[in-house]
């Protein structure tokens, strides 16, 4: 190996680097507008991550921590970021694995024998077999719920959701962390301050959602949104569970919430999803 192979391996790292900070997540900035790249996520997660271990952690080595959070979503420069925001289906989640796993492959094809540091770390990270990366994967789940609270639940808005399902989707995070069986069970502050966080995220959202739409904005048109009810309603047209869609339904011919903006952020959605928006 040659210094100029040196030299060619650091600039595609330096490559990857930037890459991943023009890489977008669906997490939103403080202005609700911007979106967060892999780089902020990254910077934001290492400084909390670390900040939190020295206080409730002191055991733990926070180096290590601080490089689990540099390179814990380094495969998303070449594979990009995947939504979880909702319960992601066993295909669009066997499709995120492989997107991944195909990564990773480049980036240790990419490196090794030059400069095989990333790929060793991210391979250690992904195992899950000490604390330090157990700590990392609890601690971004937490850091999330920063940014809905400092952006006022832009994210959850502008994905149509509602209290319940964010609710449902946070219980079920909850538990698949700090349950009988969860992966960060031994860190329990981590647990009551996810909790605190995700109250205060619940309260901005059940407010934001009840907000009346803002004088003179365009709504809905009548005649479309009621082709949409009627798509839901209609076991020909929609593939749903007829409950959901059902209430789905009834959300959006309620005059109490049809004009709140959750529901004409999710009419508008489903208006696109159904083929109507276009007509």
């Amino acid at each position: 190996m040659t210094l100029t192979d040196i030299a060619d391996a650091t600039i595609d790292l330096g490559e990857l680097a930037l890459l991943l900070g023009l890489t977008d997540r669906s997490s939103l900035h403080a202005d609700g507008k911007t979106l967060e790249s892999v780089t902020d996520h990254s910077i934001m997660l290492g400084l909390v991550a670390c900040a939190l271990a020295e206080v409730y952690a002191p055991d733990l080595d926070q180096g290590r921590i601080a490089i689990f959070c540099q390179v814990h979503d380094a495969v998303e420069g070449y594979a990009k970021d995947t939504s979880t925001l909702r319960l992601l289906s066993p295909a669009a989640l066997a499709d995120k694995a492989n997107r991944e796993g195909a990564s990773f492959n480049r980036i240790e094809a990419q490196f090794a024998g030059k400069l095989p540091w990333l790929a060793y770390y991210i391979g250690e990270y992904e195992r899950q077999n000490d604390y330090e990366a157990l700590w990392v994967k609890a601690v971004d789940k937490l850091v999330v719920k920063i940014t809905h609270i400092l952006n006022r639940c832009a994210a959850p808005l502008r994905d149509g959701m509602t209290v319940a399902e964010l609710t449902a989707r946070y219980d079920a995070q909850y538990e698949e962390l700090f349950g009988r069986n969860g992966y960060a069970r031994d860190f329990p502050y981590l647990a009551r301050l996810y909790r605190n966080l995700v109250d205060r995220e619940l309260a901005i959202f059940a407010e934001r959602l009840a907000e009346p739409v803002p004088a003179g904005a365009e709504r809905i048109d009548p005649q479309k949104l009621r082709r949409l009810l009627d798509a839901l309603r209609s076991p020909f047209l929609c593939n749903w569970d007829p409950g959901v869609a059902h209430a789905t339904a009834d959300l959006l011919d309620d005059p109490a919430t049809r004009d709140t903006p959750g529901c004409q952020t999710l009419a508008r959605a489903l208006l696109r999803s159904f083929g109507i928006a276009s007509e």
